[in-house]
């Protein structure tokens, strides 16, 4: 299994265990083009998550590059990832931010 799998595959195992509905996106023929390794789902909330190796950090496709751009300018949260620390980080940065929107009156 090469790393990004390894990646993609702890990143969708931590998501499950922190309460995400996760959807593993495969490409192939009749698929958006560009879209997202994986999709959650918590709390109303989604999130577009793309998983690379630590060598190809942030290097995206051109049609990953406009689905990302279509989703940003949709006011969607597109993150590329290249290891479940990162991951971890992000879902305690939403976490802590729905904690503070619930405070609010």
């Amino acid at each position: 299994m090469d790393a990004e799998s390894v990646i993609l595959n702890a990143t969708r195992q931590y998501l499950r265990l922190k309460g995400w509905y996760v959807m593993r996106i495969q490409q192939s023929i009749g698929c958006h083009p560009g879209i997202s390794d994986l999709i959650a789902v918590k709390r109303g909330m989604t999130i577009f998550v793309e998983t690379k190796s630590p060598k190809w950090r942030g290097k995206l496709s051109k049609d990953q590059e406009k689905f990302k751009a279509e989703i940003e300018a949709h006011g969607g949260m597109f993150y590329v990832i290249d290891s479940v620390d990162e991951m971890i980080k992000i879902v305690d940065d939403l976490e802590h931010t729905e904690k503070l929107k619930e405070r609010l009156p």
